[in-house]
């Protein structure tokens, strides 16, 4: 009689665990990309949000010259109420009320405010203040609209800047994340 053995061979060849490294590979690549896709597209999304929001502020708010609200929170539901928030942010609270909140792509909340801007007296200006935004986002959103026309100050988590604002300046100031949090602060303020 004559034996046969048989040979056994393990579940996967060294063949198909190279083929799946370099599948693993790819796929967190291509994770990357997509992240840092997004990261762009809210960043300017966020852009967007900042200009729609001014223009819409000086387009409902304003009354004979001036901003007459005592507080933020009354002009940023107000705001709310009159329909003058892009529709990709979020509103946290009852639209018709008058007292809703708005929070940007990061989920740091978004605050329009009277304001006496660049000399101006009274409130004839006013912020659009916005919290929690990443440093990347942070050194784009102020070297950006820091040079719009509708733009005269931005304050960069502290940091009072008055004109366009240089890529080195926003590096300095910009503060690095806390983890995967953006901890920076920008205050965007119009004095028209």
């Amino acid at each position: 009689m004559k034996k046969t053995s048989t040979l056994h061979r393990g579940f996967l060849s060294l063949e198909m665990m190279g083929v799946l490294a370099i599948i693993a590979v790819a796929i967190v690549l291509a994770v990357g990309a997509v992240s840092g896709m997004f990261n762009k597209s809210t960043i300017n999304d966020e852009i967007a949000n900042v200009q729609a929001l001014v223009t819409q502020s000086r387009g409902m708010l304003k009354t004979q010259g001036e901003y007459p609200f005592t507080n933020g929170a009354k002009m940023t539901g107000t705001l709310v109420q009159f329909g003058g928030v892009p529709g990709n942010m979020t509103i946290n609270g009852e639209k018709s009320k008058g007292d809703a909140k708005i929070a940007n792509g990061w989920g740091g909340e978004v605050i329009i405010a009277p304001e006496k801007v660049q000399g101006s007296t009274n409130n004839k200006g006013f912020s659009v203040t916005y919290k929690n935004v990443p440093q990347e986002a942070c050194s784009t959103m102020a070297t950006k609209l820091s040079g719009s026309a509708m733009i005269h100050e931005v304050s960069i988590s502290g940091s009072n800047n008055v004109g366009a604002v240089t890529a080195e300046k926003a590096g300095s100031q910009c503060k690095a994340d806390n983890g995967s949090v953006g901890v920076n602060t920008l205050i965007f303020k119009s004095n028209n």
